[in-house]
């Protein structure tokens, strides 16, 4: 899992007419295989870009195969494959969760939210291993996952954002708490904290952590 989303994204090779197909390995489904014509079908998503991918399905533990309403769009097949990873995780670990009360302007600190929400979906960003995009079908809000640790942290951690008219933000981990320092998430999970804070910035920050 840490080795898997601590890697980068598959390379984008262009193809005759301009449209970029990724090499990526399809990731292990969590139950009995999905209705072929249900299955998530990649699309051009632009030339060197990568490839875009729809779902209108989604695997609950306890029910199976379930249709997801609105479909989620996915910038390409490897935001895709890390969803269904991050899911599984979450499905089969304790994670801690730190979230903000209300929304964060996006135009806070120089528009450093806004800028990450609307940069290209493959751009890396700064103090992150690896990111992906989705947006919901008709819905006009949008959802970005950053990975905040690599294969050498004993634990994973990211931000999720999701856009509508500001940011909302939400840090997970799976880091083990730290006992007798009180209930605030920066005390008991300091190391995802300082990985959270070099992404954030110093103002963004204070608004999630410093309340």
């Amino acid at each position: 899992m840490r080795a898997l989303l601590g890697t980068p994204d598959p390379q984008v090779v262009k193809v005759a007419g301009g449209a970029g197909m990724v090499n990526t390995t399809r990731p292990k489904a969590r139950g009995p295989a999905p209705p072929a014509a249900n299955c998530a079908q990649p699309q051009p998503f632009g030339a060197g870009v990568g490839v875009k991918a729809s779902s209108s399905i989604t695997y609950f533990p306890l029910e199976g195969w379930r249709p997801l309403t609105p479909a989620l769009n996915f910038s390409s097949v490897s935001s895709f494959a890390k969803n269904a990873i991050i899911c599984h995780f979450k499905d089969t670990h304790e994670i801690h969760t730190c979230t903000t009360e209300s929304s964060i302007d996006k135009h806070a600190d120089n528009g450093r939210l806004g800028t990450i929400m609307t940069q290209s979906p493959d751009m890396p960003v700064g103090g992150c291993t690896t990111t992906m995009s989705s947006c919901a079908s008709g819905v006009r809000s949008y959802y970005r996952l950053i990975v905040l640790t690599n294969a050498s942290h004993p634990f994973v951690a990211w931000i999720s954002f999701t856009l509508y008219w500001n940011v909302g933000v939400v840090i997970e981990t799976s880091e083990p708490a730290v006992c007798g320092v009180g209930r605030a998430f920066k005390d008991r999970f300091p190391q995802t904290t300082r990985l959270a804070r070099v992404v954030l910035g110093a103002v963004i920050s204070a608004m999630v952590f410093d309340r």
